[in-house]
């Protein structure tokens, strides 16, 4: 992106441009490949998943929906 004039600002990729009136703009990047490059993911411990897995399992029909229910004491 750059300014052309005062009120004008141009931004171009490899096929195509654009120039658009404004007093000033701002351009935003897609950081997230970068940013989740950089940091290691977080190993979740079994248990954690052992519980989702099951919850997720009950959740999915009708008898376990009710029991969780009652569990939850509703």
């Amino acid at each position: 992106m750059e300014q052309v004039d005062a009120e004008r600002y141009r931004i171009w990729t490899g096929r195509r441009e654009w120039i658009f009136p404004a007093r000033s703009a701002h351009l935003h990047r897609e950081v997230s490949t970068t940013f989740y490059r950089a940091i290691t993911p977080r190993v979740v411990p079994w248990s954690k998943r052992v519980f989702w897995r099951v919850v997720l399992g009950l959740a999915s029909n009708r008898l376990g929906k009710r029991l969780l229910l009652a569990l939850l004491g509703r």
